[in-house]
């Protein structure tokens, strides 16, 4: 079960899904972005074309790759960024790199959950261990 809101467009709630080629199915710029990124931002942008190339590129190399949600967003957003400017040089839009940290800091907070639970987990073992314990 996901961890996050129905409202924050997460595509984990997807059922069946276990790749990122099937969960992102096309490697548009709304399903990359798990529809965070404001495409408004592309009107004024003028390397656009470039931009959904590096996209569908991203997408076809990691599409065999687990589908963790929005971590897998990420990590697309990242490579096509990557490849945007190994090719052609250019810069992402205005708010592809903020969109990146929130997928980002979403698995941060996931991460800090799990990290948590394993500690408790721990604790109470060392607790029913305890020799002294009455």
């Amino acid at each position: 079960m996901s961890n996050y809101k129905l409202d924050d467009h997460d595509l984990d709630s997807r059922p069946g899904v276990k790749t990122i080629g099937e969960a992102l199915a096309g490697g548009g710029i709304t399903e990359i972005s798990d529809g965070e990124f404001n495409l408004t931002y592309l009107a004024r942008y003028p390397q656009r074309p470039q931009l959904e190339e590096s996209c569908r590129r991203a997408y076809e190399e990691l599409a065999e790759e687990p589908y963790r949600g929005r971590e897998s967003c990420a990590r697309v957003m990242g490579r096509a960024m990557e490849l945007l400017r190994e090719i052609y040089s250019c810069n992402t839009p205005r708010g592809w790199v903020p969109v990146m940290r929130r997928l980002r800091a979403a698995l941060v907070q996931r991460d800090v959950q799990t990290e948590r639970a394993a500690r408790d987990a721990e604790e109470e073992a060392l607790i029913e261990e305890d020799p002294f314990k009455d």
